[in-house]
């Protein structure tokens, strides 16, 4: 025989399965898959080896086992299902009108009340009524019974919480529940009891305490926020800016550190005369220096230079280069410039102008001539 052949045998091997069950209707699942059949029921086709199967009816626990399927051989299941047996409770308390939880899921019922069809075995409850202690505790059901459980509501008593802190606004979450509120608050009529309380604030250490509420009394609680900080140093070419963090004068020029700059987002400036105005946005990490380098670049102008007779030679201090006039000079650096004009058969002229943003200048100047004795 062929491997082929074997495998086309094994493939058509099968046996069937006659399964039922006490009560009948239970749905049947055979190795996981619902068959869409309730017992009794008899499956034919069934490839052979070791299957599992799943009965479940409504009020009766699963009933799972495994069984053998041989070649042209029928299986029979027959199995007794098991009742869930399920038991009461009449619950009350005093005063009535608790609201009532099972298992910590909320029965929509309040006290005095019974409550059915629960499970044979332990379960907790819980009673809940404003302005009282929650009672919570644990019960037992038996089969067919009913478990009594009748509880005296223990008065809950109240004080009041005063919290402040400086920088004001800080988030305040008590044992882990944000109130929504910000400081400086008081709560009234929190149960008495020693609470956790948080405060947050954005830029500052989140601070972390316990405050115990006394009844009939206010708890005072007033903190000083730790501010988390950083540090800039700030240098320039050329040196001597002022330097402006959010439009506040430092006090300070380039180079200079400055410290205990709050983290985060922040504008600087930095200003020097005869140089653009520079700004910038930095951000300031927490306990490390951040460095700040920028080259200021200067403010230019221009002058019309005229002289009579025209064709003179103009000399700027600095520059390095001449012209002649009548000419427009740019690219001059704003402050004080000193100049000379230069014709030949007349005097010399050394002139000062002082140059500052934004006005441009006109300079016009009539030579003179030399006498015999200066030629």
């Amino acid at each position: 025989m062929t491997l082929r052949s074997q495998m086309i045998l094994q493939e058509t091997q099968a046996g069937s399965l006659i399964i039922s069950s006490n009560p009948i209707g239970a749905i049947i699942y055979i190795d996981g898959f619902d068959t869409g059949l309730t017992t009794p029921a008899t499956i034919g086709d069934m490839s052979i080896g070791t299957h599992i199967y799943q009965l479940s009816l409504s009020g009766y626990i699963d009933n799972t086992d495994s069984f053998d399927i041989a070649y042209d051989k029928i299986t029979i299941v027959d199995t007794l299902l098991e009742l869930i047996h399920r038991g009461n409770i009449a619950i009350s308390s005093n005063p009535i009108g608790a609201k009532i939880y099972i298992d910590n899921l909320d029965t929509g019922l309040t006290t005095p009340a019974t409550i059915g069809d629960i499970l044979v075995g332990t379960h907790i409850y819980q009673l809940s009524l404003s302005g009282y202690i929650d009672n919570t505790g644990l019960f037992d059901i038996a089969h067919d019974k009913i478990t009594i459980v009748d509880t005296l509501l223990e008065l809950a008593y109240t004080g009041n919480l005063n919290i402040s802190s400086n920088p004001i606004g800080a988030r305040i979450y008590i044992d882990g529940l944000d109130t929504e509120l910000i400081t400086p608050s008081i709560i009234y009529n929190i149960y008495t009891g020693l609470y956790a309380y948080e405060l947050e604030l954005e830029g500052h250490r989140i601070y972390r305490n316990s405050v115990d509420i006394i009844q009939d009394q206010v708890a005072e609680v007033q903190i000083n926020l730790v501010q988390i900080t950083g540090s800039l140093y700030f240098s320039t070419n050329p040196e001597g800016a002022t330097i402006f963090i959010d439009n506040l004068d430092t006090g300070l020029t380039t180079p200079a550190t400055i410290t205990d700059i709050p983290v985060g987002q922040h504008i600087y400036t930095l200003i020097m005369g005869n140089y653009s105005e520079y700004t910038g946005t930095i951000n300031v990490l927490e306990g490390s220096i951040t460095n700040i380098e920028d080259v200021l670049i200067p403010i230019e102008g221009c002058i019309l230079f005229e002289s009579s007779p025209s064709g003179a030679e103009l000399i700027i201090e600095g520059m390095g280069r001449t012209f002649v006039t009548p000419v427009i000079v740019c690219d001059l650096p704003l402050g004080k410039l000193e100049y000379h004009l230069k014709l030949h058969g007349y005097k010399t002229f050394n002139g000062c102008i002082t140059l500052v943003p934004d006005h441009g200048e006109n300079i016009s100047h009539n030579m003179v001539a030399k006498t015999n004795e200066e030629e």
